[in-house]
């Protein structure tokens, strides 16, 4: 049992002290986008406006509406055939429903009951002769003929609020992208800063093997105090490389373990990168970008909404003139049960038409005009959208070109400078060359391998850039 207990600790202890696995820039940059705190009030206001949209859908859904009401009144009276008291009751139910293409039916049913009391005996007989229940079955339908078909202005308000909502919809999405960019941004420091840590231990290490050689030189008599100087100095000046090095390092890990939203700050690496070849046709780059990128979704959407506003605006300069039809049963009797009846028999049917004429909005003119220009900015905006993402792609693909032919060059001199160093350290070793030319090859080779791997990321970061602009990442 112990044993199994003492391996059981060793396996944890292995495990928690585990580096963790290092992060690519791809999975880092979509990690940074699910982190961006910014994206939520754009998600809200997102699902505000879709709410919105329903709402406006909610007037072609049917309405029902009821009433009811109780009277009891002692009117004036002037003469004995005038009731003296009147008690009345009446219940109405009403369902009314809007159609998508602007006609509106309704139903109507209503029920009353008139009970009238006389002073003479005489007069008493006329309640008998108008029986106190009456009852009305009615449809009602009313057909806009010039403004109003369509429901144009529903529809405008629709599309406004589903345009919102994917406008929201499109920020979150840049607010995300931005983080995304910026972990990029940092990450790429970061990798710049570990590989000048790096550079400035190796560079470190060659100037502690001068040195050594030196003082094995200085023992020996075959060099001065100012070679013993000049190895120290060069020591001091990669041991400050290094500590700038680390300190930047501390800077751009706490800033990445920020945008991450993690306690700690992750390992980077490069990782895989989607590949895009120099010579692909910026057509088929522009498409692609189409397709993916957010930006597009809003400015069609706000494209869409201007367009609905504008044709609501035509509708609404125009003359409202509406076709009115009804038809029904009504009924009359001494009972409830038989007034009811007769309302939805054949007995006693009405029918009726008629015209509504209405004058056009006096300011619609304006709102017309308001919303042509704002239809012709909405597209505006998507063309010069277009425009700057075909600049943008056209760019990073030239960027990714020099960035591959700028690090075959850099390469190439690095190696030169390495062999430099290498022949004039042998050199150096053999009697034949001095130790200023040995610190002056060194220093070559230290900016070299600089620029090499400022090279390598600078190519990491186009293509990187260039799968941004892309859409592909995050």
């Amino acid at each position: 049992m112990n044993a199994r207990l003492v391996a059981a600790g060793l396996a944890l202890a292995c495990v928690w002290a585990a580096p963790a696995r290092a992060l690519g820039l791809v999975e880092l940059m979509r990690e940074a986008a699910r982190a961006a705190h910014e994206a939520r009030a754009s998600e809200a206001a997102a699902r505000a406006a879709q709410h919105e949209a329903r709402a406006v859908e909610g007037a072609f859904e049917t309405r029902m509406s009821a009433a009811t009401n109780l009277r009891d009144e002692r009117p004036p009276v002037l003469s004995s055939f005038q009731a003296v008291r009147r008690r009345s009751w009446q219940a109405r139910a009403n369902l009314d429903r809007m159609l998508s293409s602007g006609d509106r039916i309704g139903a109507e049913l209503s029920v009353s009951r008139l009970d009238q009391r006389f002073d003479s005996p005489f007069a008493a007989q006329l309640a008998t002769l108008n029986p106190a229940w009456q009852a009305q079955a009615r449809i009602r339908l009313t057909s806009p003929l010039l403004a109003g078909r369509g429901n144009e202005d529903l529809a405008s308000r629709r599309l406004a609020a589903a345009a919102r909502a994917e406008q929201a919809r499109v920020q979150a999405a840049l607010a995300r992208r931005n983080a995304a960019l910026g972990a990029l941004s940092a990450a790429l420091k970061l990798l710049e800063d570990e590989a000048r840590a790096r550079l400035a231990r190796d560079g470190l290490a060659r100037a502690r093997k001068l040195l050594d050689y030196q003082r094995m030189q200085k023992r020996l008599g075959l060099a001065d105090d100012a070679d013993l100087a000049a190895a120290r100095a060069l020591v001091a000046a990669r041991r400050a490389d290094l500590a700038r090095a680390r300190s930047a390092l501390v800077v751009e890990r706490t800033r990445l373990a920020t945008l991450l939203d993690r306690k700690k700050p992750p390992r980077v690496e490069v990782g895989a990168l989607p590949e895009v070849p120099d010579d692909a046709p910026l057509a088929d780059l522009l498409a692609e970008a189409r397709a993916k990128r957010p930006e597009l979704a809003g400015l069609e959407a706000a494209i869409r909404a201007a367009q609905a506003a504008m044709r609501a605006a035509r509708d609404a300069d125009r003359m409202r003139l509406d076709l009115v039809a009804e038809a029904g049963g009504q009924g009359l009797a001494g009972t409830g049960t038989r007034a009811f009846g007769d309302a939805f028999s054949a007995k006693h049917p009405f029918f009726g038409i008629g015209l509504s004429l209405q004058q056009a909005d006096p300011a619609a003119r304006e709102r017309l005009a308001a919303q042509a220009a704002r239809l012709e900015e909405a597209r505006a905006r998507k063309a010069a959208f277009l425009e700057a993402l075909a600049d943008e792609l056209r760019e990073g693909r030239a960027r990714l070109a020099a960035a591959r032919m700028q690090l075959a060059a850099i390469r190439e001199e690095a190696q030169a400078k390495q062999r430099r160093y290498e022949a004039e350290l042998a050199r150096y070793r053999q009697g034949r060359s001095r130790f200023p030319d040995v610190l002056n090859a060194e220093g070559e080779l230290s900016r070299a391998q600089h620029a090499l791997s400022l090279a390598r990321l600078a190519l990491v970061r186009a293509r990187a850039l260039l799968a941004f602009s892309l859409g592909r990442v995050p």
